[in-house]
């Protein structure tokens, strides 16, 4: 690169060199900084090369200290210079250096690229690209701390290729108050019907985006996930409701709350169940629900613990730990029988296997 490059870009491409091939752990000697600069920049005289790059550093870090620059607010910019013993030099020892004060660790770009890795909402290509460039925020060293950390393919990715284009159109439309029409996806197969909403908010939820919006000619709230929508526009002539007006959403309408009881983004209605549960998977019950109530009840040895979501999903979770939870009460009575059919097509189903 750059052979005849000005003297005056000398104290960039010193900086691009440190930020690229070093860190605290990998401090570069002056020999290995003057083979790096060379690759930016041809002296004009070699054997000054060295005291070009010092004076360079000298200046640098004159500049950081008089401007207190910092990246990040905090730490301060600074080129640590190290002497370290080497039995070969006739002075002793040897001067390293390395940049301090980066606005990003070794570990910021880890937690970085840890997000991507498990975020199922991205795509493989996406990710593919965001790793890339987030790994060039640290030296090339980055990963030495990591080596041992094994990662499998163990998240199912969105194969949407258009899944930011959409998250940018509906927060425009959000923005502008238009409705959005799209077509959705469902069991892997695309409706040829449109569906137009108001949307009221963008969310994520188990590493999938969703939105938060009313469906035309309804009174509630539904969500949509945007991997699964597909030829999405917004609608410039047709302004959205207010999520105030709807009759049956209870007002005022918390976020929070409605993420809590509504762990899987389902579009039924939420209910309130009361049931005993074992001590040794509370914790898993209070990670999985909103819990809105728990007491210890001794004489049980159980937690009386009651939680709001929806039924299906407290279907799905309460028939794969039933060794460990009784539910004692519901404000929807219907869920015993929902759990009593699903209990004896089970039953039913493995008879038949024994049997065979």
């Amino acid at each position: 690169m750059g052979y005849g490059v000005s003297k005056k870009m000398l104290p960039l491409i010193v900086l691009r060199v440190l930020m690229e091939n070093a860190n605290e752990n990998h401090m570069l000697s002056m020999k290995q900084m003057m083979h790096y600069v060379r690759e930016y920049y041809e002296p004009y005289n070699e054997e000054g090369l060295a005291k070009l790059i010092s004076a360079n550093i000298k200046q640098l870090n004159m500049f950081f200290e008089d401007t207190h620059f910092s990246l990040d607010g905090v730490n301060e910019l600074h080129i640590e210079v190290v002497s370290v013993r080497n039995e070969e030099e006739s002075r002793g020892y040897i001067y390293k250096y390395y940049l301090s004060g980066n606005l990003f660790s070794d570990n910021d770009v880890r937690l970085l690229s840890d997000s991507i890795l498990f975020s199922p909402g991205i795509g493989e290509q996406e990710a593919t690209t965001l790793l890339r460039k987030v790994r060039k925020l640290s030296s090339k060293h980055f990963g030495d701390c990591f080596e041992y950390v094994k990662y499998t393919d163990m998240v199912k990715r969105t194969d949407n290729d258009h899944l930011f284009s959409t998250v940018e159109l509906i927060g425009c439309a959000l923005k502008s108050r238009r409705m959005v029409t799209f077509q959705y996806r469902r069991n892997g197969v695309l409706r040829d019907k449109k569906t137009t909403v108001s949307p009221f908010h963008l969310v994520i939820s188990a590493g999938r985006y969703y939105v938060l919006c009313n469906k035309m000619e309804t009174e509630t709230i539904s969500p949509y996930r945007l991997d699964r929508m597909e030829n999405v526009t917004v609608e410039d002539k047709m302004p959205a409701r207010k999520l105030e007006t709807l009759r049956d959403v209870q007002q005022p309408f918390y976020l929070r709350q409605y993420m809590e009881e509504h762990p899987r983004m389902s579009f039924d209605k939420t209910i309130s169940v009361t049931m005993l549960v074992s001590p040794e998977i509370m914790e898993a019950v209070k990670t999985e629900f909103c819990v809105k109530a728990a007491w210890w009840i001794p004489e049980k040895t159980k937690y009386r613990v009651r939680i709001i979501s929806t039924k299906n999903a407290i279907c799905n979770w309460v028939i794969n730990v039933t060794d460990h939870i009784i539910i004692e009460s519901s404000s929807d009575k219907s869920i015993f029988d929902v759990l009593c059919n699903r209990a004896t097509s089970i039953m039913n189903v493995y008879r038949l296997q024994a049997e065979m």
